[in-house]
């Protein structure tokens, strides 16, 4: 066991394990993406789903499908031109556009380094 200066000086919050982070951080913003969706689609008239539907479903489908088959590379890149598209041609579903909004800055911290400091602990503000 260390002097417990060691453990004082050690950032807290940094990545130590980036592959479960990601796992983590994909497999939540992409949940929270889905219950957007089925949530809109179950709650809106079936007209007004309809072009939503026609316009992403597909792309929805990868993200859910990838999520099923455990396909961390395969769950990214459907997040990610599920982004790209919705960037292009922006949904006017308030809630499905709050959980692209929130998807999209997951995968922006995924792009950041694994060992810059997630939280301002005091070992990094000194």
């Amino acid at each position: 066991m260390g002097s417990g200066r060691e453990d004082e000086e050690t950032c807290i919050g940094q990545i130590r394990d980036r592959f479960g982070w990601r796992y983590g951080v994909l497999f939540s913003a992409s949940a929270d993406l889905l219950v957007a969706w089925h949530t809109a689609r179950l709650c809106l008239p079936r007209r007004s789903f309809g072009l939503v539907g026609r316009r992403y479903g597909a792309l929805v489908e990868r993200v859910r499908q990838a999520r099923l088959d455990e396909d961390l590379d395969g769950l990214e890149r459907a997040c990610r031109d599920l982004v790209r598209h919705l960037d292009a041609r922006p949904a006017r579903i308030p809630l499905i556009r709050a959980a692209v909004d929130d998807l999209r800055e997951m995968l922006a911290w995924l792009a950041t380094d694994a060992t810059e400091c997630r939280i301002g602990c005091d070992a990094c503000t000194r």
